[in-house]
């Protein structure tokens, strides 16, 4: 057994029975990502809107430690996906959960990638057609910096609240990420500490859970010429009590 399954194994066992909360007990969803289950989970296939890359299944997968990962690659001659798109010449990926959820405390252990400029990355909340959307969302050239943010449409028109958090470079280790979402308010907390909050236009409607590597694109830019590839958004786990 190596390092990291040993650790899940003792917070498990050890954890539970010191403290009289358990996290498995009250848990509504949770995944430990030992495979991955298509009966929780779909990989999104198409291409970026606004961006440079094709979402790709082949780019998600579970590495033997029991940890999600999500690559992002190079690919010259275009990505070769029926039908093949010249333009497009990276290919990232996008997971979503096949259940949506009201209401709870969503909280991810993770370690977003570093690639450079173009790495764009998060962590989602989001109903399909989109109405709300909560996230939690990094940029490669600013591997320091989350994007906390609540979306809401009327009318058609976007309308957001965000608080940007400076932290410690989210790329050098796993961190832990939590959004508690109530009738009343939104609760963004990192490393277990409150770092944002909303408490008007709170959604009322279940969201699917969205994991989402991408390059390119208005916000994070054209990759350059330090941008590393390929580039990885590895989860640890998730739980959602």
């Amino acid at each position: 057994m190596n390092r990291r399954s040993l650790l899940k194994c003792l917070s498990y066992f050890s954890f539970g029975s010191l403290f009289p909360w358990n996290w498995r007990k009250h848990s509504i969803f949770s995944d430990e990502f030992e495979r991955l289950d298509s009966s929780r989970w779909t990989a999104d296939k198409y291409w970026g809107y606004g961006t440079y890359d094709w979402h790709m299944p082949y780019n998600i997968y579970v590495e033997p430690v029991g940890t999600l990962r999500l690559r992002a690659q190079y690919e010259p001659d275009g990505v070769q996906s029926p039908p093949a798109r010249p333009g497009k010449i990276y290919s990232t990926a996008e997971l979503k959960s096949t259940q949506g959820f009201r209401y709870g405390n969503f909280e991810i252990r993770c370690r977003f990638p570093s690639g450079g400029r173009g790495y764009w990355s998060g962590f989602t909340l989001v109903n399909l057609p989109r109405t709300f959307e909560i996230n939690i969302e990094t940029l490669g050239h600013e591997p320091n910096t989350l994007y906390l943010t609540h979306h809401w449409i009327v009318d058609g028109f976007d309308h957001y609240v965000q608080e940007k958090y400076i932290g410690p470079d989210f790329s050098a280790d796993y961190h832990t990420l939590s959004v508690a979402w109530t009738t009343r308010k939104i609760k963004w907390s990192i490393d277990g500490i409150e770092r944002f909050r909303s408490v008007s236009n709170i959604p009322n409607v279940p969201l699917l859970v969205l994991f989402q590597l991408s390059i390119g694109g208005k916000w994070s830019g054209e990759p350059d010429a330090m941008t590393v590839f390929p580039g990885y958004f590895d989860v640890d786990w998730i739980r959602i009590r």
